[in-house]
């Protein structure tokens, strides 16, 4: 890979966890509409980062799956830039909620894109050579179903206890506690879409 390529995905890993964390961390002074912009952008980067440094460095099984690879990030893209597009008609719309029905077609549109990723990663062994070897693809939709499942439940558990601290004054010790635990839960998640892969 060359240090140009590198340092332009690296910048765009950076730009990606950027967009997610504010979308996160400032969640009630943005706004719903605004950090929904920022999330699913972030989402888009960081996973354009993740299959293309991975392409870059000519991993067997990211090799073998490069078509179905590129079409989940094509949708992610598309579905990203419809999410925003609504996003921003509910931000200048008087109602607030004009952009509703495209909205969940672009939130459609993106988690097919994220679904494609991760079924084009699963369905490609790590020599690169698509396998539907049943065992093992019966444990792979185990593991991603699982891991979907506990990272989404995780991850807007998480967001909630924050928020509940912020908004009506949970305890520190019980933030803590749970924030622990519904992180654990989320990361939990994370490893078994890894352990799909």
């Amino acid at each position: 890979m060359s240090s140009d390529l590198a340092l332009k995905l690296r910048l765009l890993s950076v730009f990606g966890l950027t967009c997610i964390v504010v979308a996160l961390g400032l969640e009630n002074t943005l706004g719903v509409d605004f950090t929904t912009i920022l999330g699913t952008i972030g989402m888009t980067s960081f996973f354009t980062y993740f299959v293309r440094s991975n392409l870059e460095m000519g991993t067997p099984k990211f090799v073998g799956a490069r078509k179905s690879l590129n079409i989940g990030l094509v949708l992610l893209s598309v579905g990203a830039l419809v999410v925003s597009i609504a996003a921003t008609e509910n931000i200048l719309s008087s109602s607030g909620s004009a952009g509703i029905p495209l909205e969940i077609i672009g939130t459609g549109i993106f988690v097919a894109g994220v679904l494609g990723v991760i079924l084009a990663l699963m369905l490609t062994d790590r020599s690169g050579e698509k396998t539907l070897v049943k065992m093992k693809l019966a444990w792979r939709i185990y593991f991603a179903a699982n891991g979907l499942l506990l990272a989404s439940v995780g991850g807007v558990a998480f967001i909630a206890v924050i928020n509940t601290w912020r908004l009506y004054s949970l305890s520190v010790p019980l933030t803590i506690v749970l924030g622990f635990v519904t992180a654990v839960i989320f990361f939990a998640g994370i490893a078994f879409l890894i352990i799909a892969m």
